[in-house]
């Protein structure tokens, strides 16, 4: 992080490798453990997914058949909120 603290650049490696690890480990287990399925999601701790337009999405593309095995994407909703149950410490 030395050059992030002399020319102010922002390095984003140590994240990505982390992120393709474990993304890739995702898949190693789902090899492993045959597990079969149509669809697959991996996603991070700090993600919400709304699992009816996903599914959507998903199938929308399957439609399409374009040969793909990975689909990539997201939203972001700049005005969403978290619900929040101030009871719980989550």
């Amino acid at each position: 992080m030395l050059e992030a603290q002399n020319y102010g650049i922002l390095t984003c490696s140590v994240f990505i490798i982390k992120f393709i690890t474990q993304v890739m480990g995702a898949f190693n287990w789902i090899i492993q453990n045959e597990v079969i399925s149509r669809f697959y999601s991996i996603t991070d701790d700090d993600c919400v997914l709304n699992l009816n337009k996903l599914h959507e999405a998903l199938l929308q593309e399957e439609k399409k058949d374009t040969g793909s095995s990975i689909y990539c994407g997201y939203t972001y909703d700049d005005k969403a909120q978290p619900k929040r149950d101030k009871k719980s410490k989550w």
